[in-house]
């Protein structure tokens, strides 16, 4: 967002009746940042050009911008003269589609530039008008839906693909993300692992070998480059949104929990269908892509909230997502001096239901118990150890103090496949209904934000044996387990952003050599370049990674350092900030070369690119993924192979233990332009024998923040809308709180990206 400097939060703007015949006023050129049609007074969310599925929730806004001070109606409705157009060409109002749903309305000031040089911003008031927790029945069917804003004698249209909800076909979908795994560095993990021989590669690496295959676009809404949040929330969404935002659309307000939300798959599929959800991370449990299938925040940086979120939901939620597996680092959010409110997460996951465990053998313990219905794994207190430092160099592991309780080293972690078959013990006990599980393995793009590649391909080795051991052990029949599971489960490996890794070339060992030229003279290309000295130890893993010749390969964006290509037994820290300006930290490879940054001065590590990354797929419903695919489209393949929707909302979502439901919301009749949705009835889940769909993309408050207490939900009636009722908190210290962001987060709009 950097065509915007939002001023801090505004007390509500005294208004007045403004006469029909007042000007216009559009934002031009920045309101790409937030998704509103270019030079218009009014953004809608959803955006223009949305993909929506037929019963998924969401919150409709509609935001009125005038210039600084101009009077405006109170309520601002009084103002937008707002109709909606079926697919089947009919048109009616908010109030006939989401019967019984008022709007809750917000106001904040903003300032426009042009762009970052400049110096004159012009001063907005906006004004919004939300219905939350709206959705479109499918009895209004698919195709084009357009909403049309007359505000000021100006007409805003934005227009939308509603998709009708299709027969299920899968009963379990697991999605594997690599993060930061573009497909250059797949090649180069398939030559370390696989080797090749006479041009020839001996072997491709498991997700390669999935029935299907697409290129998948990852751009966000304000960005031709995603980070990792806005790409996983569009995931689990599909919907586009901006960088650093999760489960909701960012508009151009500073309240960073009252952004308008978008229903996550997790969301539906545990509340509407009964599936079980699991999230399973090497990063902090917190971090971008496991928060995306459990959180709606404006800045993923607000991780103690996230931490909360999980078990709480948030303020205007329906119902928290409350995965039934959780698993990865980020033990400092649970602790009182980091927690949302200062209490400590663990025992409130405890009193949750969840059985807490911090190691690898606890965890296979606490998997294998009938007792275990919900399991909480944290063996880090911030992302956990990297492959290579685990089994390679563990006295690193020996020399931290990262016990995630707050106290002692980090000794025994488990490995990724440990974690996801663990995980699958859980999901699948005493389920009938299925799962969703998110496995990512995350240090792949944590490794390469430090232009550290051993250890980037080694988590997406680690990465790729995760997809086979759950491929072999749990589809796949085998002379163990004579029974196929195949058509039950749907998987996809996928990455959520692609990093500038270049093509790898040959370098043969240069610590000998003294000046930067003679360094590079020991790198050779085309037919000097020959083969890496790399040999597959057993497990695709090399025997050693400190190999004579190794691949002499980089990062097209990068800061000011050196590198020598050679593994290091620590990790990487290619620059550090010397009075705001990231310098070349030549201690971290004295006889590596010089490679010059082109960056801008202040970023110290590398950033993610605009290329296409790719999807592997298997199961029913993964036929879809191929060809030229957008990140909105991965979202509508699992739904799709899900069947979401199909038996729309059934009574709403279910009520949780100790609360009373408040009473449905009466709708009335519906108008001869709505068509009126079939009433929901709650019913069991549909046996399904299909296989499970797997999916493998490469890629990509204001005082004290509270945590959201669980809201009861109102059953719909026959329009589109779930009512919630207010928490026990209050919403407005809820909605307005915001915890310190540490040094080492990752904020899009800050230094680092990822």
């Amino acid at each position: 967002m950097a065509s915007f400097r939002r001023a801090v939060a505004v007390a509500t703007v005294a208004a007045a009746a403004v006469a029909a015949a007042a000007p216009a006023v559009g934002l031009q050129k920045p309101e790409r940042h937030f998704g509103c049609p270019p030079g218009k007074n009014v953004c809608v969310y959803p955006i223009d050009t949305a993909t929506m599925q037929a019963e998924a929730l969401f919150d409709f806004q509609v935001e009125l911008h005038v210039l600084d001070r101009v009077p405006v109606a109170k309520p601002v409705t009084q103002e937008l003269a707002i109709t909606i157009k079926l697919p089947s060409g009919e048109t009616t109002t908010p109030e006939a589609l989401f019967p019984g749903v008022s709007p809750v309305y917000r106001t904040w000031d903003l300032k426009a530039f042009k762009d970052m040089s400049d110096e004159n911003p012009v001063g907005y008031d906006s004004y919004a008008a939300t219905w939350r927790n709206v959705f479109i029945p499918k009895a209004v069917g698919g195709g084009a839906l357009t909403v049309s804003v007359v505000a000021r004698n100006v007409t805003t249209e934005v227009t939308y693909d509603i998709r009708k909800p299709t027969v299920r076909k899968a009963k379990n979908v697991i999605l594997f993300i690599g993060d930061g795994m573009s497909l250059t560095m797949m090649s180069a993990a398939r030559l370390v692992s696989r080797g090749m021989y006479h041009g020839k590669y001996k072997d491709k690496l498991t997700m390669q070998k999935m029935d299907n295959f697409a290129l998948l676009s990852t751009s966000g809404v304000g960005a031709i480059i995603s980070d990792s949040a806005n790409t996983a929330s569009t995931y689990h969404t599909g919907h586009k949104t901006s960088v650093n935002a999760l489960g909701v659309y960012a508009d151009s307000g500073d309240d960073t929990f009252a952004h308008p939300k978008q229903e996550l798959l997790t969301e539906y599929v545990k509340q509407a269908m009964g599936m079980k959800v699991g999230v399973v991370t090497t990063a902090q449990v917190q971090d971008a892509t496991p928060a995306s299938a459990y959180s709606h925040v404006r800045r993923r940086g607000e991780k103690a909230a996230i931490t909360s979120q999980a078990i709480n939901g948030c303020a205007s939620c329906v119902l928290p997502v409350m995965p039934d597996v959780l698993m990865g680092g980020g033990g400092k959010y649970f602790l009182p001096d980091r927690s949302v409110d200062g209490s400590n997460m663990f025992d409130k996951y405890a009193a949750a239901g969840y059985t807490v465990t911090h190691t690898a053998k606890d965890m296979a313990a606490a998997a294998s118990n009938p007792a275990t219905k919900k399991l909480l794994t944290i063996s880090h207190r911030s992302n956990m150890d990297v492959w290579m430092d685990r089994h390679m160099y563990p006295e690193n592991l020996r020399a931290s103090k990262d016990d995630p309780t707050g106290e002692g080293k980090v000794l025994d972690q488990p490995d990724l496949e440990d974690m996801a078959m663990s995980a699958l013990e859980v999901l699948t006990r005493d389920n009938d209904n299925g799962f969703y599980l998110l496995i990512e393995g995350a240090s792949v793009d944590k490794s390469a934000h430090s232009l550290d590649t051993p250890r980037a391909l080694a988590d997406l080795i680690e990465l790729d044996n995760t997809v086979a051991k759950i491929w072999k052990d749990s589809v796949v029949a085998t002379a163990e387990k004579p029974v196929s599971d195949l058509d039950n489960y749907c998987s996809s490996v996928t990455d959520n952003v692609g990093h500038s890794f270049k093509s790898a070339f040959g370098s043969g060992k240069n610590s000998g050599r003294s000046s930067n030229l003679a360094r590079r003279s020991a790198i050779g290309t085309y037919a000097k370049a020959g083969y890496p000295d790399f040999v597959n130890r057993g497990d695709n893993f090399p025997v050693t990674w400190d190999v004579r010749t190794t691949l002499a390969s980089g990062f097209v964006a990068h800061p000011d350092h050196t590198t020598s290509f050679s593994v290091q037994s620590s990790t990487k820290d290619p620059a550090d900030k010397v009075g705001g300006v990231a310098v070349n930290v030549k201690e971290d490879d004295p006889n590596g070369i010089f490679m010059s940054g082109n960056l801008p001065p202040k970023s110290s590590s590398g950033v993610h690119s605009m290329a296409d990354v790719g999807v592997f797929a298997s199961g029913p419903g993964s036929e879809r993924v191929r060809g030229m695919l957008d990140s909105t489209d991965l979202f509508h393949i699992m739904a799709s192979a899900l069947g979401v929707g199909t038996d729309g909302r059934q009574g709403g979502a279910p009520v949780p233990s100790g609360t009373t439901p408040t009473a449905p919301v009466p709708a009335p009749a519906p108008t001869a332009a709505v068509p009126a949705p079939t009433a929901a009835v709650p019913a069991p889940m549909p046996p399904v024998t299909a296989p499970p769909l797997v999916l493998v993309p490469t890629p990509t408050p204001a005082a004290t923040a509270m945590p959201a207490t669980p809201v009861t939900p109102a059953k719909p009636g026959n329009g589109g809308a779930v009512g919630v009722s207010p928490p026990a908190c209050s919403q407005a210290t809820a909605s307005t709180a915001s915890t310190p962001v540490d040094d080492d987060e990752e904020d899009e709009d800050e230094e680092v990206e990822q």
